[in-house]
């Protein structure tokens, strides 16, 4: 009651009503609590808090539960957006962010979770893109193995795509107005049964080899230019990792996540004879 109705100790309250539930997997009553504890933090503190990161967790983890992918795919985009919005590029709770939303995006587009006008892969590598565009722009010490794992995040989901490219049909890459055929006139000479010979025409229908041939080599382009991107960030990733002198741990933990990617890389190449 009364001007601090919104203190820190009813989020709190809210969170360990949540927690309890979904310990029970009563997870539509816990979502409830959850998102409870999430307006009590934002009307206290602002919309874009940090101290609302552990409530969208657990949103999002409850979604998680009662497949709920729309709204897993939500809170997964809000955690990173809270984070990038209190927390500068590098910053390893940013980049945990960042992450997760990776792993989920690389999930639903295997299992194929999201609508499949949601451009869930297409989005997640602009955001790499963008995080790694960011961290050029800054002093490198000390930043090594957050570019390597932008790198390494950003090839995991190349890599998804290089595989729906693939999987596309050719129809996907037909030029409109590409005909697949066209009609020609065709001419020959006959002789006749009195012994003299004549000239007939005919109209017939032959295949245009471009109506074939151009989506294909549309397709391949696609395909060639993403394997490229995949191999350019690899090198990177392998380079800043020589480098890293000091967290030798979790560098060993990076260059494993890069030998797997590498590893699918040579078997697509090779199945696909890419």
């Amino acid at each position: 009651a009364g001007a601090d109705a919104y203190r820190p100790e009813l989020s709190q309250a809210y969170m360990d009503l949540g927690l309890t539930l979904q310990d029970l997997e009563q997870h539509d009553e816990a979502t409830e609590a959850f998102d409870k504890a999430l307006q009590s933090v934002r009307i206290s503190d602002g919309l874009n808090s940090a101290l609302q990161l552990p409530m969208l967790q657990e949103l999002y983890n409850s979604n998680l539960a009662r497949a709920d992918w729309e709204g897993a795919d939500l809170y997964a985009h809000l955690m990173f957006y809270v984070a990038r919005k209190s927390f500068a590029a590098g910053d390893e709770r940013r980049l945990a962010a960042l992450e997760q939303m990776g792993n989920w995006k690389l999930k639903a587009e295997n299992e194929n979770l999201l609508s499949e006008y949601s451009n869930a892969l297409g989005s997640a590598i602009e955001t790499y893109q963008h995080e790694i565009e960011l961290l050029q722009s800054m002093p490198l010490e000390g930043n090594n193995l957050t570019m390597a794992t932008l790198y390494l995040g950003e090839a995991r989901l190349k890599m998804i795509l290089a595989q729906q490219i693939y999987d596309r049909p050719l129809t996907e890459y037909q030029t409109p107005g590409r005909e697949r055929s066209t009609t020609t006139t065709r001419c020959f000479f006959v002789r006749l049964a009195n012994g003299s010979v004549t000239q007939m025409c005919e109209t017939i229908e032959v295949p245009q080899l471009d109506f074939y041939t151009v989506p294909n080599d549309m397709k391949l382009r696609e395909i060639s230019g993403n394997l490229k991107d995949i191999r350019e960030a690899l090198v990177k990733a392998f380079t800043l990792l020589q480098i890293e002198m000091e967290q030798v741990e979790k560098r060993d933990e990076l260059l494993a996540e890069m030998n797997q990617i590498t590893e699918s890389y040579n078997t697509f190449v090779t199945e696909h004879s890419m």
